[in-house]
């Protein structure tokens, strides 16, 4: 029995107790025994109640040790040379999915989706739309076009939206330097 059943164990007594039965046979306590004072009932209740956040507090531990804190993402070069390039272009979503699968994400986090991109501005082959602040709304500079990286718009019944994608000599450009992107990725604090 682990310390958490036996703390659960013990609140199951508690909890009788604080209700007058008897935790031993299940049968009612008379009202005159003296485990039905109020004062004692009240105090039954209060250490099933710290027993109670005890069990949660030590559940969570268990989880926490059972899933140790992942690692920033990372990724050799030799792992990197199994990367599937498309030769169609693909949207950096995809090319995050294609990277991730080349390592274990059980211990590694994974890219935001936001990373890239910013990579990308930062770089100066992407920039943000005067009225826009998200990531999602770059386009693609004269040097991005040129490296491959195009906008594309799609209509579905909220309205157009666009994307940006890739073309193999960007998904090669962005490879080549994914030492420069993850370091860039960690001088950002990403959530990544």
């Amino acid at each position: 029995m682990t310390e958490l059943e036996k703390i659960a164990y013990a609140k199951s007594f508690i909890d009788k107790l604080a209700r007058g039965i008897n935790p031993l046979d299940d049968t009612t306590i008379p009202d005159d025994d003296i485990v039905n004072n109020p004062r004692l009932c009240r105090c039954f209740f209060y250490v099933s109640e710290v027993l109670g956040q005890i069990i949660i507090n030590g559940k969570k531990s268990e989880a926490r040790k059972k899933n140790p804190k992942r690692e920033y993402f990372n990724i050799t070069t030799e792992r990197l040379k199994d990367f599937k390039y498309s030769e169609e272009p693909i949207t950096t979503n995809e090319f995050c999915n294609r990277l991730e699968s080349l390592v274990d994400l059980k211990s590694i986090k994974r890219i935001s989706r936001q990373s890239l991109p910013e990579w990308l501005v930062s770089l100066g082959l992407l920039a943000l739309p005067h009225n826009g602040t998200r990531y999602s709304d770059c386009l693609p500079t004269t040097e991005g076009k040129k490296m491959g990286i195009t906008r594309l718009f799609y209509k579905n019944e909220y309205g157009t939206y666009g994307v940006n994608v890739l073309g193999i000599e960007a998904q090669k450009f962005i490879i080549d330097n994914m030492e420069a992107f993850l370091a860039f990725r960690k001088r950002s604090k990403l959530k990544i």
